[in-house]
């Protein structure tokens, strides 16, 4: 053979699971009570956006609150325009109040402004999503009570995912984070997806003798689904 100068590799074969980023997941609990009057996204597997919205809320509270708040801004109203003498012509603290108290409840500015601008209160309340995904979990129906800090639904961003793979015990001194993985998909034959390892499990599995290694793989065309098994090839 000829003497030549070139990189040594050394790749490790191993098997892995699909399963959600779990940085990119988003619960939406509501900060009050009530009742589900509608659902606008009903079924899991369904894809949303930021800002959508999810649920009208009925919550007692809530329109106790808004009450309040028309209160306050007649209230500001009236003493702004007094003259009377002593009276204080700007009172503008009861309804920030008002309005923060609102803003604590997840009740966005645009519904706030909405309720002073008709002057009356909305029966209902939307809940929107947090994030953009698709729904993974969904244990709300129309009609249900809902007490506050209760899940409603989970999102899951999938523009990204990671694949658990998991190496043995020889194996695990070869790898490091940072380093590059093919992976090949049964449902794609021939097209392989490259990602990287992000992080290595500091524990090993007594009983398969086994280290977890994570990798975080680019899917923004949603084509590797969670729950599907890749062959990975590490570098």
């Amino acid at each position: 053979g000829t003497v030549a100068l070139r990189p040594l590799s050394n790749e490790v074969r191993t098997v892995g699971t699909v399963v959600v980023n779990e940085t990119r997941l988003a619960k939406v609990t509501p900060k009050f009570g009530g009742y589900v009057e509608k659902l606008y996204v009903n079924f899991v597997g369904q894809p949303v956006r930021r800002g959508e919205p999810l649920a009208a809320i009925f919550s007692p509270d809530l329109l106790a609150a808004e009450q309040e708040l028309l209160v306050s801004a007649r209230l500001a109203r009236t003493i702004g325009a007094s003259s009377v003498p002593g009276v204080s012509g700007s009172s503008t603290d009861l309804l920030a109040a008002a309005k923060e108290r609102m803003r604590l409840w997840d009740v966005s500015d645009a519904q706030i402004d909405e309720v002073l601008r008709t002057g009356r209160p909305m029966r209902t309340v939307t809940l929107s999503a947090p994030a953009s995904g698709f729904v993974i979990d969904k244990k709300v129906v129309q009609g249900q009570s809902i007490q506050a800090g209760e899940e409603l639904y989970t999102i899951a961003d999938l523009s990204d995912v990671w694949v658990e793979a998991q190496l043995r015990e020889e194996d695990a001194g070869r790898v490091g984070i940072g380093a590059s993985a093919t992976l090949q998909f049964t449902s794609y034959p021939g097209r392989p997806f490259t990602g990287r390892v992000t992080y290595i499990d500091p524990i090993l599995g007594e009983q398969a003798r086994t280290v977890k290694a994570r990798i975080t793989v680019p899917n923004s065309d949603g084509r590797i689904k969670p729950g599907m098994y890749a062959t990975v090839i590490l570098s």
